[in-house]
C-alpha cells in the first residue's frame, strides 16, 4: 500500500449533521454465506427507532440498514437496496469483523477480479463513517490515505482466503441487514388463504410487539452505557504531532532511501528512455518513454499506457525496518522561523501554508455531544505545508535544522531537461508539524 501524504484537506471532515451519499455496495459470498460490504456508518448515543432511521435513510437515498449494538459502539450502517426484496440471510461483514484486531485498525482485502474491500475501525471499536469501502485498488488506496492523519492505524492487508479465516474466528454476533420499505413476508403468504392471511397478520403484529420489547431492552442497555461512553469520550485523543512524527521516517532516512532508488535507475533500458522519477511514501514511480526500435515486449516491469509509448514502474524504497521517527516538534512559531531561516540560508523559495487549530469552545453542549458519539471533527494538527523546487538532485540537502519535518514527495518530471531553472528541476513537498 502507498504511505499517506498530508495536505490541509485531512483536517476538515464533514459534520455529524451532514448526510453524504453512500458509495458502492456489493454482495459477496464468503464461506457459503452472503455478506454485504460498502455501507455508510453513523454512531449514536441512543439507538434511534425505525421511524427516525427511515428519515435518515431517505435523506441519504438508502433503504437497507444494519443495526449494530456493541459494548463500546452503537452504530447503524446505511446502503442502497441491492434488490427490492427483504435482505434475508444477508449480514454486514464490517460489523462482524470490527473487533477482529487491536484497535484502531484498518484492513485492505483483495477479493479477486479487481475487487477490493477496505475497513477502518476506531479506538472504541466503532467503524469510521467512511470506513467500509468496496471498489478498485485505487478506491481503497484513496480511502486509506484520507484516514492516515486521523488515526494511527494498525494496518492489515490480506486476500479472500485470509478474510475467510477472520470470519471463521470471529466471535461477534452476526448483524443482519434490514429493509426500511420491503416486507419481510413472502408474496405467497399474502396471496394465500384467509387462514394464512390471518396467521401472517398475527405474525406481523407479533413481530411489531417483539420489536417494541426489543427496542425497550436496547434503550435500557444504552442508558446504562451513556455514562461510560461519555467518560471514554473525554479520554479520546485527537491526532497530534507526536503520533504522526513517530509513525513516519525522519527526513534524512526517507531522503536517503529515495536517493538510493533514484540513483539505481539506468537512463536507458532495452530501448526505453528514463524521463521521470517520483518518490512518494514508500515507493518510487519511474516513468519510461519508448525509444526508437523499442517495443512493449521488452518494456520495464510496470503499467504500460494505452498507446504503448509510456511505462510507469513501481520500485519500493529500501526503508530500514523498525526505525521509528523522532518526535522533535517545536512550537509552530519557532518552526516557522527556522523554516524561513533555512530557506534564506539555502537561497530557496519555499511555499508555506500554515494550519493553525481554532481555539476550543468551552462548555459547548454540541461539541460535548459530538465527542460522546465519536462524530466530532478532529482538531487540526498545528503544521506548515511546504513545497519548493531546486535545479539539482536534493539528496545532499541537510534538513537537520528543521525539527518536526516529514518529507512526502520528491519528483523530477523531465530527466532530460537542460535548464538551470528550479521550476523545471526537482520538486519537493512535505509538512512541518509543530505544537
Amino acid at each position: 500500500m502507498m504511505e499517506p501524504t498530508y495536505s490541509g484537506e485531512y483536517f476538515g471532515a464533514a459534520s455529524a449533521n451532514d448526510h453524504p451519499t453512500v458509495g458502492r455496495t456489493e454482495l459477496v459470498t464468503i464461506g457459503h454465506r452472503k455478506w454485504l460490504i460498502g455501507m455508510r456508518w453513523r454512531s449514536y448515543e441512543v439507538l434511534p427507532d425505525r421511524g427516525e432511521l427511515a428519515e435518515e435513510a431517505e435523506t441519504m437515498r438508502t433503504d437497507w440498514i444494519a443495526r449494530r449494538l456493541g459494548d463500546e459502539a452503537i452504530q447503524v450502517g446505511f446502503c442502497e437496496a441491492v434488490n427490492k426484496r427483504w435482505p434475508r440471510k444477508i449480514f454486514s461483514l464490517a460489523a462482524l469483523l470490527a473487533d477482529s484486531h487491536k484497535v484502531p485498525w484498518a484492513g485492505a482485502f483483495d477479493l479477486g477480479d479487481g475487487l477490493w474491500w477496505y475497513i477502518a475501525v476506531r479506538d472504541n471499536y466503532g467503524m469510521m463513517p467512511d470506513g467500509d469501502v468496496v471498489g478498485t485498488r485505487e478506491d481503497i488506496d484513496r480511502a486509506r490515505q484520507e484516514h492516515a492523519s486521523l488515526e494511527d492505524f494498525n494496518h492489515v492487508n490480506g486476500t479472500r482466503a485470509q478474510l475467510e479465516e477472520l470470519i471463521a474466528r470471529a466471535k461477534a454476533k452476526r448483524t443482519p441487514l434490514e429493509s426500511l420499505t420491503a416486507s419481510r413476508f413472502s408474496p405467497k403468504v399474502v396471496l394465500g388463504s384467509l387462514g394464512a392471511i390471518a396467521v401472517a397478520t398475527a405474525g406481523y403484529f407479533g413481530y411489531q410487539y417483539y420489536e417494541h420489547v426489543q427496542e425497550q431492552t436496547r434503550q435500557a442497555l444504552v442508558r446504562q452505557q451513556i455514562q461510560e461512553n461519555a467518560r471514554k469520550a473525554q479520554q479520546a485523543t485527537a491526532p497530534d504531532a507526536g503520533k504522526i512524527l513517530r509513525s513516519l521516517p525522519d527526513p534524512a532516512v526517507w531522503l536517503a532511501a529515495c536517493g538510493q532508488a533514484v540513483n539505481s535507475q539506468p537512463l536507458w533500458r532495452e530501448g526505453w528512455h528514463l524521463i521521470g522519477q517520483h518518490c512518494e511514501g514508500s515507493q518510487l514511480l519511474v516513468t519510461w518513454k519508448r525509444g526508437p526500435g523499442a517495443t512493449i515486449a521488452y518494456a520495464p516491469p510496470g503499467v504500460i499506457s494505452d498507446d504503448g509509448n509510456l511505462d510507469v514502474q513501481t520500485v519500493p524504497l529500501q526503508l530500514p525496518a523498525g526505525v521509528p521517527g523522532a518526535d522533535d516538534s517545536v512550537p509552530l512559531r519557532e518552526a516557522h522561523d527556522r523554516l524561513t531561516l533555512w530557506a534564506q540560508q539555502h537561497d530557496i523559495a519555499v511555499g508555506m501554508t500554515v494550519v493553525v487549530p481554532p481555539a476550543p469552545k468551552q462548555n459547548d453542549p454540541a461539541a460535548m455531544a459530538a465527542a460522546a458519539l465519536g462524530t466530532n471533527t478532529p482538531t487540526p494538527v498545528p503544521s506548515i505545508q511546504i513545497s519548493f523546487s531546486v535545479p539539482a538532485a536534493p539528496f545532499a540537502l541537510d534538513f537537520s535544522d528543521l525539527p518536526g519535518l516529514r518529507l512526502s514527495d520528491v519528483s523530477l518530471d523531465d530527466v532530460t531537461a537542460k535548464t538551470s531553472d528550479a521550476s523545471h528541476g526537482w520538486k519537493i513537498s512535505g509538512v512541518v508539524y509543530g505544537r
